[in-house]
């Protein structure tokens, strides 16, 4: 009888201290995906979609399953096919190093499709449901330079609200913040940045975008005039930005920072068990994907009004990516066994 009560006992106090944070969980589900190298997971009203390096996927977030993968197929010449070769060799040679990890793919859900690039391509596709077949791609360079190109150039990060998308992309410690009219399926504005950007966040006023000097800057979701609000922050193993609950989001070495929209001094940070690599923010609350090292991982949930952990799922391997949108969190787990983790909010 006693020892009955003790194991009732240690089951409450363990839910209590996994209600307070300082407990974990694992995923609510795994899905096997059609290619072996996912990057990026995006979602939203549109769908669930997983990129990998050049090819994407959508998930049906009913019956977790994946559809088939639909490359994003270009004309190569014998010298892109090359670069195309070693990217890969470095994918799987880089695939289990911390320090190094996959290549970045910028991918955002949006009016109706999903938004993505992959490096070397100066270009954006459009993929719409179902199968996520591509319907229309967007160059990004202008009129007179060629759309395919060689270089590190092309998108590296991108965002979507209701009838915008944003994109960044860069070249030669440079790069380009370029804004997507859905409608007509071009750019509209483009903004020169002084200095390679690595993530990008918007809302219906403004847009942040953090850079390689380590300085997250906003510009006029307008005229992409700069606005006078900026942050700094550490060396990251990945730089990434949200924007939700009147503040910015956005990763500080091994913690998640938070300052305010209408005063950026106003501002905190949250201490993480390891280094945070994607935030998302969405199903109501801020959540970070983190590595914890030697192949460990873990998406935990901050709570917008105070920034506190609440809650830690760990991955069954590397957190990569995470996304929040259609009723579930989801992550890309990397690198054993690299498949999508769903997580019910």
């Amino acid at each position: 009888m006693g020892g009955h009560r003790l194991t009732v006992m240690a089951l409450v106090a363990a839910a209590l201290l996994a209600g307070c944070g300082g407990g974990s969980e694992g995923p609510s589900a795994r899905i096997d995906l059609p290619f072996v190298t996912p990057v990026s997971v995006g979602a939203g009203p549109a769908g669930v979609f997983v990129a990998g390096f050049g090819q994407i996927t959508q998930i049906d977030p009913v019956t977790n399953t994946a559809g088939p993968r639909v490359p994003f197929a270009l004309r190569l010449t014998p010298g892109q096919r090359e670069l195309r070769r070693l990217s890969r060799e470095l994918l799987d040679r880089l695939g289990g190093a911390p320090q190094g990890g996959n290549p970045p793919v910028a991918l955002a859900v949006g009016d109706g499709a999903a938004w993505w690039g992959r490096p070397g391509i100066d270009l954006v596709a459009r993929s719409v449901p179902p199968a996520a077949r591509i319907a229309a791609t967007v160059p990004l360079t202008p009129a007179g330079r060629p759309v395919v190109t060689l270089g590190d150039e092309g998108p590296v990060a991108a965002t979507a609200v209701p009838g915008v998308v944003w994109i960044v992309d860069a070249t030669a410690g440079v790069g380009t913040l370029s804004r997507i009219d859905p409608a007509a399926g071009r750019v509209d504005l483009r903004i020169e940045l002084a200095e390679e950007p690595t993530a990008v966040a918007a809302d219906a006023d403004r847009v942040l975008v953090t850079d390689a000097d380590r300085r997250l800057q906003a510009y006029s979701a307008r005229t992409g005039a700069r606005l006078d609000w900026s942050q700094r922050f550490g060396i990251n193993l990945n730089d990434d930005v949200v924007i939700g609950a009147g503040a910015a989001w956005y990763i500080d070495s091994d913690r998640v920072s938070r300052a305010s929209l209408a005063d950026p001094s106003e501002s905190s940070t949250t201490g993480l068990e390891g280094d945070a690599v994607a935030l998302a923010f969405g199903e109501g609350a801020v959540w970070a994907a983190v590595w914890e090292g030697e192949g460990r991982g873990s998406v935990v949930r901050l709570d917008p009004a105070t920034g506190e952990v609440t809650r830690t799922v760990r991955m069954p391997g590397r957190a990569d990516d995470v996304a929040a949108g259609a009723g579930a969190v989801w992550a890309i787990t990397c690198c054993e066994d690299p498949r999508l983790a769903r997580i019910d909010p």
